[in-house]
């Protein structure tokens, strides 16, 4: 109850905005499984979770930085990000369809190989 009364009006916005930065991660780890053949997956599983702590830190800061009395509107103003993140993702290879044995292959799966 005391969030609904911090957040006010925003809640709506605010909690399809958790769900969906929750939603992001559980995608982009199961995508990256796909995308990258076995013997890359563990680097490029670091290098994603590396980016995400980078990203993690610059959006506390950016929130910082947005804040003027209010979290809410703050985190609302970042959801345009999600966005851009979003047109990022859709331009990635698609997996679906091709055989295990081919995105194992070195260079089957990863962008451009």
């Amino acid at each position: 109850m005391i969030f609904l009364h911090v957040i006010g009006k925003k809640a709506p916005a605010f909690t399809v905005a958790s769900f969906a930065m929750t939603g992001c991660n559980v995608l982009l780890t199961a995508l990256s499984s796909e995308l990258f053949p076995t013997a890359a997956r563990s680097t490029a599983a670091g290098f994603r979770m590396s980016v995400a702590s980078i990203g993690g830190a610059a959006g506390f800061y950016v929130e910082a930085v947005l804040y003027r009395g209010s979290h809410a509107d703050a985190l609302v103003a970042l959801l345009p990000a999600l966005a851009v993140a979003a047109a990022a993702v859709w331009f990635l290879p698609e997996a679906a369809g091709r055989e295990l044995e081919e995105i194992a292959a070195p260079g089957g799966g990863a962008p451009g190989g």
